[in-house]
């Protein structure tokens, strides 16, 4: 039952922001729900109301993104995926990174016939080959199929269902198209130019080891860095700032040796160096 997934999963999700916005509320935090933009270095436009500060954090996280070939309009993005009325029955992911192995399996343990498509020799790029090896193994032995060496160019409407072309000259008939293929810093129109923060060509803003921005008083932590864009990275470098700014413990989150899960099934746990990397140094 499709609409009773999504509904008990948007309030899940429902339950667990009210948890936060309880502690936030309880620790004397003031919150406006609302768009916020900087609108210089410690001035922030938020709901029609201007707010000051003598110190600022930049955690607004990252978005999904569609490839560049025509079409893409046509197919989803991650945060789509509960939007759907009903489990499409033929789905194409395409990508390779957590999101997209992780939602192949979910949706394969659902019933739908799923094929992923990725242009590496393998998915999971930067993990143990041996690991990557064996997740395809383990996702072909539950009739996923894993396609290789392969990019969609075009998605087409043919009528309710959409037909994508791969680079190999393929072509595939599916209900649904599963964009997974990467995440931008979401910086898009915050005003970071009016407050003078330097960002990366692909809207990353550059932090330094404290997590300081160009402007010395501006922090940024998470996704928006472009770092090691994994949630619990996010949550101990905020604790760390936390910690140096208001708590007379300067201290620092390790980038080195982070442990990692990816919720595939069956799932995959790891830390410190990929076998790869351990023998180049």
């Amino acid at each position: 039952d499709w609409a009773k997934l999504a509904a008990a999963r948007d309030g899940e999700v429902a339950r667990l922001s009210a948890i936060y916005s309880r502690m936030l509320q309880g620790a004397g935090c003031t919150i406006f729900d609302a768009r916020a933009t900087l609108k210089d270095a410690h001035t922030v436009e938020v709901g029609g109301k201007t707010v000051t500060a003598e110190r600022i954090v930049i955690a607004v996280g990252g978005r999904a993104t569609r490839p560049d070939i025509p079409g893409a309009e046509l197919g989803l993005i991650s945060d789509d995926l509960f939007t759907l009325k009903a489990l499409p029955k033929r789905v194409a992911v395409v990508g390779s990174g957590y999101i997209a192995l992780e939602f192949a399996c979910l949706l394969r343990g659902l019933g739908a016939e799923v094929e992923v498509i990725y242009r590496a020799d393998l998915p999971l790029r930067g993990f143990d080959r041996d690991i990557r090896t064996s997740l395809v193994e383990a996702m072909q032995a539950q009739g996923i199929v894993m396609t290789a060496d392969a990019k969609p160019v075009r998605v087409a409407e043919l009528g309710d269902c959409k037909l994508i072309t791969l680079s190999t000259d393929f072509t595939r008939e599916v209900d649904a198209v599963f964009f997974c293929t990467g995440r931008v810093p979401h910086t898009q129109g915050l005003g970071l130019e009016a407050a003078g923060v330097a960002t990366k060509p692909n809207g990353a803003i550059v932090v330094d080891d404290e997590h300081a921005t160009s402007q010395k008083h501006i922090f940024a932590i998470g996704d928006v860095t472009d770092r090691l864009n994994l949630t619990p990275m996010a949550t101990a470098v905020g604790h760390a700032l936390a910690d140096t700014l208001f708590g007379n413990n300067p201290r620092r989150a390790s980038y080195e040796n982070v442990p990692t899960a990816v919720f595939t099934s069956p799932p995959i746990g790891t830390v410190g160096l990929a076998e790869h990397v351990a023998a180049e140094r």
